[in-house]
């Protein structure tokens, strides 16, 4: 069965797309970021990041490996990866535009400078881990929790 963005995207050959979500994140944001998406061709590449659809959701995740029939994707913001048949992709990122005003290519220095610093310096598994641990810190001080202090029965003065 033919996926309707496919086919759309097909049609106009590109797409404008305002992701959502923290998957992407740092360096995609939901309300600041647009990215401009290409049919997907066979020659894609590691880092790529590619449109597919999973459980009825349209996803924005990036290659970070590869086999004769499959991709590994990721979202930059998980640790999580997923395999997905490479003919399950429907676009490929082109371009981001940040901020309605700056035009980053996919093929431009910029990118590949983020992608070295995020994956080969492995700066991603440093993100990560400060991100859960600030995940964990937000559980613990939820607004609306009620906290009762009681300093005189705890220096056992009642």
């Amino acid at each position: 069965m033919t996926d309707n963005m496919k086919l759309i995207l097909n049609s106009c050959n590109e797409l404008l797309i305002a992701p959502k979500g923290k998957s992407m994140r740092p360096y995609l944001r939901e309300k600041r970021d647009k990215v401009v998406v290409s049919p997907a061709n066979t020659n894609l590449n590691i880092y790529d990041i590619v449109l597919y659809k999973s459980n009825d959701i349209y996803i924005l995740h990036r290659i970070i490996g590869e086999s004769e029939n499959n991709y590994l994707i990721c979202g930059d913001n998980n640790y999580v990866t997923e395999t997905i048949p490479k003919d399950d992709i429907i676009g490929v990122v082109i371009e981001i535009i940040r901020y309605d005003r700056f035009h980053i290519t996919t093929a431009s220095k910029s990118f590949d400078i983020w992608v070295k610093v995020w994956y080969d310096w492995k700066f991603k598994k440093v993100w990560n881990k400060i991100n859960r641990i600030l995940q964990k810190t937000k559980r613990f001080f939820e607004p609306g929790e009620q906290f009762r202090i009681s300093y005189g029965s705890a220096l056992g003065r009642a």
